[in-house]
């Protein structure tokens, strides 16, 4: 390996089943690098990586008691509120949304404003039944309505632990689902339901939600919006859904471990604190 992190074979099958997964972003994620530079986004996330806020490589894997041979068969992985960019590296601090919203939309280039406003209200349930306001988004200005759209889809990218512009990458995923011939339904994104289930369970239970439970409430959830757009009623709320049915599940079906310090950082911005 090189620096201890690299694998020899990249071609090998690795079992990484009796360790931490590495794709749960509450605990280990792949990464390429570190992005390197002067910005404040990059020397803010020295800065928390040298305080042990952020780990990276060996020093990732032993925050999460993951040593010895299971240690050589990870890639290179971080652990903490760190965000990877399109290219696959750590390159910030995850967002502030009341604050960056603004910030993000202001930096974006009209044709990347636009784009992420499109995407955003084909693949998820953020704009409701409103439209994002083209014109001033094509322009140097976005309205009120914009803004709040983009503080919620910073919660989204950070609870994917991906900054803005890899998010909007990831959107190209979602779809649109349709119930029939000429008319299309929007259900939310399984991201936006996850992410709500997954801060219901967290409040009350002091557990961060599994990926089975998860899978099947957000089913359930998609399938409650489907049906209330077929009787032309409002669909359930996502917030108090996600709470009644956290509220309901066994308390075996939340993950086993309790949330420590290290997760109440990765997840401040998550839980509104």
């Amino acid at each position: 390996m090189s620096n201890g992190q690299e694998v020899e074979d990249q071609n090998q099958t690795v079992d990484t089943t009796p360790v931490f997964p590495v794709a749960d972003y509450i605990t280990l994620r792949p990464i390429i690098g570190v992005e390197q530079g002067q910005t404040p986004d990059l020397i803010a996330l020295d800065a928390t990586i040298k305080s042990g806020q952020i780990k990276v490589g060996l020093d990732a894997l032993k925050a999460k008691g993951v040593r010895g041979r299971a240690a050589s068969t990870y890639p290179n992985v971080f652990y903490g509120p760190g965000l990877v960019n399109e290219k696959g590296n750590l390159a910030r601090l995850e967002y502030t949304p009341e604050i960056d919203a603004a910030t993000v939309l202001g930096n974006m280039k009209p044709s990347d404003r636009i784009r992420w406003a499109n995407e955003v209200k084909r693949a998820t349930a953020i704009y409701g039944s409103s439209d994002p306001d083209i014109l001033k988004l094509n322009g140097e200005a976005f309205t009120s309505k914009d803004e709040n759209a983009m503080q919620l889809f910073l919660q989204i990218a950070n609870s994917n632990q991906l900054t803005a512009m890899a998010m909007l990458e990831k959107l190209k995923t979602y779809s649109t689902v349709a119930s029939s011939p000429g008319k299309a339904v929007q259900v939310s994104s399984p991201e936006d339901i996850g992410y709500y289930l997954n801060q219901a369970s967290l409040r009350l239970t002091g557990k961060p939600i599994t990926k089975a439970m998860a899978d099947r409430m957000i089913t359930q959830f998609q399938q409650r919006e489907r049906q209330a757009a077929a009787q032309n009623v409002d669909a359930p709320n996502i917030q108090v859904a996600s709470q009644s049915m956290i509220s309901q599940a066994k308390p075996e079906q939340t993950a086993g471990y309790s949330v420590g310090k290290a997760i109440e950082i990765a997840f401040r911005a998550l839980a509104g604190s």
